[in-house]
């Protein structure tokens, strides 16, 4: 076989690459790669797809004498099943190349250079590939420290929501007029809007876009008022940091991107409530669809909310409550909903950090009952806008407890988009086991939340492939005569890598042969499969003439069965 330093050697030594291209690489010596907002390409680097029949194998030596190239390596590694797709038509994928050179060459010129000589398909840049799941929207890279903070972008590399997963915003209500929530927002699409009817049979009439329990009425949206207007933007600024709309080139980005929030008003433009109207809040997200319910509301212990929590549970709901923000150990001084964990653990519990991954002053804290931490000082989001004094704008900062659980609930939202099967246990467990550990101490919680390391770690367990076999296993001969010497044959089509095992049964049931055939390898592959069996038993003696019955199974599974006769 000729050298592949020879062949290589051959195919730049081609008279019009001598006369063209080196001339075009001196052109390029002078020129520098531009400054771009994202680099487009890798300096220095090209990739380069040789033509079929014109090269085996990239020679170092030979690129560096002809073109000053540095490094020339296969961009695919060789394996059974490139080589099997190999014989089947398939592309060969060992003619693609990465090859470098001196970084001040502009990587587009030397690929227009390598794209002349006739063995070579295509010569391209070795272009940089940035994460789709980084959103666009303006307020996401200027504003929105928390995102990066908890691995946000890292896990929408991973999952990026879904709009049937829904977080119960139970909360002072949600503008639902707002550019960057109105897509996102949960709508019941049993309930006709405005018709005066109960259409769904729920309780209540014209609840297209939620309850107001405040005003008891079919509009969960703020009410500025005279006096304290606290509340006002709470409810928007909560479900905005928990799914607003991302990646739609307008203001923020929300954690589960995509998953619906469901409006449910129960406290006041005073951000005050009561506890029944809270468990009647509660009652309605999970009882119309919402998975995770976001509790960024608190106050003292109220045994009540243990039945509520329970029911919420026995639904497959989660609950994620804020610690609150008095500064206070919890496990001393117990609040609502919070404390109401039960004894195994059934609300997921957040207290507030900051920028600095230390604890918020304002944050309550507890070994007992806060389970991790998230983001709370300083957190930009959307804000209510009525047009009117005071509430103008569509977004803004607030700080507190209140602003850290929508972030967990967002990140949960995310793993049940990732995974549907995850049980409410399961996803505390979950998001409480890969929380970053930043020093924060015990009564913090397990850590500081990270959205892809939980992702990671609750990702579904892949599907097994489905295998099957295709044609009809008994090649033949049939009648076999073992005593010729030769082989009895079994062909069959796989459709999936799979481990085989090849029975031979008497008219008695009783084994008379078998063999394994491990997945991957010859008898056990994917596509075309032949396997022979030269009619001896286990101490290699020859059968009996006779029926037989052959089963071709995949662990308890039987692909394939039939009869064989056996005539010496």
């Amino acid at each position: 076989m000729e050298p592949e330093a020879k062949r290589l050697g051959s195919i730049f030594r081609n008279r019009d690459v001598q006369s063209q291209v080196p001339l075009i690489i001196l052109g390029l010596l002078l020129l520098t790669i531009p400054a771009f907002a994202k680099e487009l390409y890798v300096p220095g680097e090209i990739l380069v797809k040789f033509k079929p029949g014109r090269i085996s194998a990239a020679s170092v030596d030979d690129l560096k004498s002809q073109f000053g190239v540095q490094t020339s390596e296969k961009v695919f590694t060789q394996t059974k099943t490139s080589i099997r797709a190999l014989a089947q038509g398939l592309p060969d994928l060992s003619l693609l190349y990465r090859i470098t050179y001196a970084s001040t060459r502009d990587a587009k010129a030397v690929a227009g250079a390598f794209s002349a000589d006739p063995n070579v398909e295509f010569a391209e840049p070795n272009y940089y590939v940035y994460a789709s799941a980084t959103p666009d929207d303006p307020f996401y890279a200027t504003q929105q420290w928390h995102l990066d903070n908890i691995k946000a972008p890292a896990a929408w590399d991973l999952n990026q929501g879904s709009t049937g997963v829904v977080i119960g915003i139970v909360d002072s209500g949600i503008d639902l007029d707002h550019p960057d929530l109105a897509a996102n927002l949960w709508t019941n699409s049993d309930e006709i809007p405005n018709n005066g009817v109960d259409d769904d049979s729920n309780g209540y009439i014209d609840d297209y876009y939620g309850w107001d329990f405040v005003s008891n009425d079919k509009t969960p949206e703020p009410v500025p008022g005279g006096g304290d207007n606290d509340g006002v933007n709470h409810g928007t600024h909560v479900a905005g940091i928990a799914s607003a709309v991302t990646n739609n080139g307008v203001g923020v980005a929300g954690v589960g991107w995509k998953c619906k929030v469901m409006a449910v008003k129960i406290l006041s433009s005073s951000g005050s409530g009561t506890t029944s109207r809270a468990l009647s809040g509660i009652q309605y997200a999970v009882d119309n669809g919402a998975q995770i319910i976001n509790c960024s509301f608190g106050g003292g212990y109220s045994s009540s909310y243990d039945t509520i929590i329970d029911y919420i549970h026995g639904l497959g709901g989660l609950v994620v409550a804020a610690a609150g923000n008095d500064n206070i150990d919890i496990d001393a001084d117990p609040q609502s909903p919070i404390c109401n964990d039960r004894s195994d653990n059934r609300v997921l519990g957040v207290a507030s950090s900051d920028q600095n991954d230390m604890k918020s002053g304002f944050s309550n804290y507890g070994a007992t009952y806060v389970d991790v931490s998230a983001p709370g000082s300083a957190i930009y989001s959307t804000f209510f806008n009525d047009g009117q004094i005071g509430f103008s704008t569509d977004y803004g900062y607030e700080s507190g407890t209140s602003m850290s659980t929508p972030l967990v609930c967002g990140t949960a939202a995310l793993l049940k988009s990732y995974n549907s099967s995850l049980t409410p246990a399961q996803m505390i467990e979950i998001i409480r086991n890969t929380s970053d550990d930043p020093g924060l101490g015990p009564s913090m919680g397990k850590g500081r939340i990270n959205a892809r390391a939980a992702l990671a770690a609750g990702a579904p367990a892949p599907t097994a492939p489905a295998i099957n076999i295709t044609g009809t296993p008994l090649s033949g001969p049939s009648p076999f005569n073992p005593a010729s010497g030769g082989n009895l044959y079994f062909s069959y089509q796989l459709t999936a890598d799979a481990a085989i095992t090849l029975q031979v049964f008497d008219l008695n049931g009783g084994l008379v042969f078998t063999k394994n055939y491990p997945s991957g390898a010859a008898g056990g592959l994917s596509g075309s499969n032949t396997v022979g069996w030269n009619g001896r038993d286990a101490f290699d003696n020859l059968i009996p003439n006779g029926v037989y019955f052959y089963r071709i199974m995949n662990g308890t599974r039987i692909l394939g069965r039939g009869k064989l006769a056996v005539l010496k």
